[in-house]
C-alpha cells in the first residue's frame, strides 16, 4: 500500500501541477474575455463548439481508446489504418457540414453565424492529424510531453482570443482562438511525437477495434446528449445570450470541482489494484472522499457567499443576470464532488455498465426537466432542471455505500454543515459590508477559506489527524 500510495500521491501532484498551469492560464484568459466580450458571443461559441464536439465524437469512433488499451506494441499498419479511417470520416463530415452551410444560407437570419461555422470546420478537420501522435504519447506514458502540449494549446487559444477581443473582433476572437489552438497542437506534436502519416485501408483492423471503441463512445455520447440541453434546447428557446449566461455561470461554479477531477483521474489505477482487498479499498475510498469534500465544500462556500462581489469586481455587471444560477450550480457541484470518486470506483471494479445506466438516467432526466422548466422560467429553469437531475445522485450514493460498505454520510456530513452555515454567513457579510475593490475581495476570500478550514478541523479533529498520519506513513515513508 505504501508504494501504491506514493504513486497515487506523485501522480496527483504531477496532474495538479499541470492543471494548475492550464487552469491558471484559462482563468486569467477567460476573465479578460468575459470583461471584453458579451454573453451573446459566448453563447454563439458554445453552440458551435457543441456541434464540433458532436462531430469529433463520431469521427473518433473510440478507436483511440482501443489502441491505448491494447496490450503489447501497436504496429505501424494499425496506426495508419486508424488514421485513414478517422480522417476519411472527419473529412466526409467536414464536407457535408460545409455543404449544409451553403444550403441553409437562405434560412438563417444571421449569415455571419454560417461563416463562423465554416471557419470552425477547418479547425475540426485539423484534429484528425492529432489523434495518433497523442495516442503514442499516452501509450509511452510521456505525461511531461502531454503536459507541454496541453499548456501550449491553452496559451495559443487564450493569447489569440484575448488579442483579437481587445481589437474588437467579438465572437471571431473565440473562433480564431480555437483554430490557433488546434494548429499549434498539430505542429507541436510533429516535434514531440513524430509520426509520419500514411493512408492504409484494412477493414479487419477496424472491425477488431470498433466494438470496444463503440462502447467507450457510448458513454461519451450519452454525456454529450445530456450536455446538449444548453446549446440545443436553451439556445432554441432562449437565444444565444442566455446560452452565454448559462455557460459562464456553469464554468465559474465548476472551479471548486477542478481539484476533484484531477484526483479522480489517478484514482482508477489505485482502486483497480485494491479491488480484491475490500477493507483496504473501503479505507482508500473513504480517505479520498474526505479529502475531496474538504476542498470542494470549502471553495464552494466561499464562491457562493461572495458570488456577487466576485461577479461585479472581476467580470463586470453585465454578467449579473447569471448570478442567480449559482444558487443551483454550486449545490450540483457539491454533490458531484462525492459522485466523481464513486464513478472511478465503479469503473475500476468492473461496474462500468452501472455508470452507463446512470449516465443515461441523468441525460433523460435533465432533458425532461429542461423541456418543462426552461420555457417557463428561462435560465432559472435550467438551474432548476440541473439541481433536480443531480438529486438522483443520492440513489447513486446509497448503492455505492451498500455495495462497498462505505460510510459516505460520515465522510461528508460535518464538512457539508460547515459549508452551508459558513456560506450563508459569508453571503450575509457580503451584503452587509460592501466589498467594492479587488484587495478587499481577496482578503475576504482568503479569510473565508481559513475560517472554513479551521471550523472543519475543529469539527472533525480526530479524523483529520488520523488521515494526516496515514498519509505521512503511506506516502512519505521511505
Amino acid at each position: 500500500m505504501a508504494e501504491l500510495g506514493k504513486k497515487v500521491f506523485h501522480g496527483s501532484v504531477f496532474l495538479m501541477g499541470r492543471q494548475l498551469a492550464v487552469n491558471g492560464v484559462n482563468f486569467f484568459g477567460n476573465l479578460m474575455l468575459a470583461r471584453i466580450l458579451f454573453p451573446e458571443d459566448f453563447g454563439i461559441y458554445a453552440i458551435l463548439l457543441f456541434v464540433l464536439n458532436f462531430l469529433a465524437l463520431i469521427g473518433e469512433g473510440g478507436l483511440g481508446a482501443a489502441l491505448i488499451r491494447k496490450p503489447g506494441e501497436v504496429d505501424k499498419k494499425e496506426l495508419s489504418v486508424v488514421f485513414t479511417f478517422q480522417q476519411t470520416v472527419m473529412g466526409a463530415l467536414s464536407l457535408l457540414m460545409l455543404l449544409a452551410t451553403f444550403m441553409l444560407r437562405g434560412f438563417i437570419n444571421n449569415p455571419e453565424v454560417l461563416v463562423l461555422f465554416q471557419v470552425s470546420i477547418i479547425s475540426y478537420f485539423i484534429l484528425s492529424f492529432r489523434t495518433i501522435p497523442v495516442i503514442l504519447l499516452q501509450r509511452k506514458l510521456l505525461f511531461g510531453r502531454i503536459s507541454l502540449l496541453e499548456i501550449a494549446e491553452v496559451m495559443a487559444f487564450q493569447a489569440t482570443a484575448v488579442i483579437l477581443a481587445v481589437m474588437g473582433k467579438g465572437v471571431w476572437a473565440l473562433i480564431f482562438g480555437l483554430l490557433a489552438k488546434n494548429a499549434v497542437s498539430v505542429i507541436l506534436l510533429f516535434f514531440i511525437s513524430p509520426w509520419k502519416p500514411e493512408y492504409r485501408i484494412d477493414w479487419g483492423i477496424i472491425k477488431k477495434h470498433l466494438p470496444f471503441g463503440a462502447s467507450i463512445q457510448g458513454i461519451h455520447f450519452v454525456n454529450l446528449i445530456k450536455d446538449s440541453t444548453v446549446p440545443v434546447w436553451a439556445g432554441s428557446v432562449l437565444g444565444a445570450a442566455s446560452v452565454g449566461f448559462i455557460t459562464w455561470a456553469a464554468a465559474i461554479s465548476n472551479y471548486p470541482v477542478l481539484a476533484s477531477n484531477i484526483v479522480s483521474r489517478v484514482l482508477f489505477p489505485m482502486f483497480s489494484r485494491l479491488q480484491e482487498d475490500r477493507e483496504r479499498l473501503k479505507s482508500a475510498i473513504e480517505l479520498v472522499l474526505r479529502i475531496n469534500v474538504f476542498f470542494v465544500f470549502g471553495l464552494s462556500a466561499v464562491l457562493w457567499g461572495f458570488a456577487e462581489p466576485i461577479t461585479v469586481i472581476l467580470y463586470t455587471e453585465k454578467w449579473m443576470p447569471a448570478l442567480v444560477l449559482f444558487n443551483f450550480f454550486i449545490p450540483v457541484n457539491i454533490l458531484s464532488a462525492v459522485t466523481g470518486p464513486l464513478i472511478s470506483l465503479n469503473n475500476a471494479t468492473g461496474n462500468a455498465g452501472y455508470n452507463l445506466r446512470f449516465s443515461i438516467l441523468w441525460a433523460v432526466l435533465l432533458w425532461f426537466f429542461c423541456i418543462i422548466f426552461v420555457p417557463i422560467f428561462g435560465i432559472i429553469g435550467f438551474g432548476m432542471a440541473s439541481l433536480l437531475t443531480t438529486l438522483v445522485n443520492i440513489k447513486y450514493f446509497y448503492d455505492a455505500a451498500k455495495k462497498y460498505e462505505i460510510r459516505i454520510l460520515a465522510c461528508i456530513l460535518l464538512p457539508l454543515s460547515a459549508c452551508v452555515v459558513l456560506g450563508a454567513g459569508y453571503r450575509l457579510m457580503a451584503g452587509y459590508f460592501a466589498i467594492t475593490g479587488l484587495l478587499p475581495l481577496i482578503i475576504a476570500v482568503i479569510a473565508g477559506l481559513l475560517i472554513y478550514a479551521a471550523v472543519s478541523f475543529l469539527l472533525s479533529r480526530n479524523v483529520y489527524i488520523k488521515d494526516i498520519k496515514f498519509i505521512k506513513e503511506k506516502v512519505f515513508k521511505k
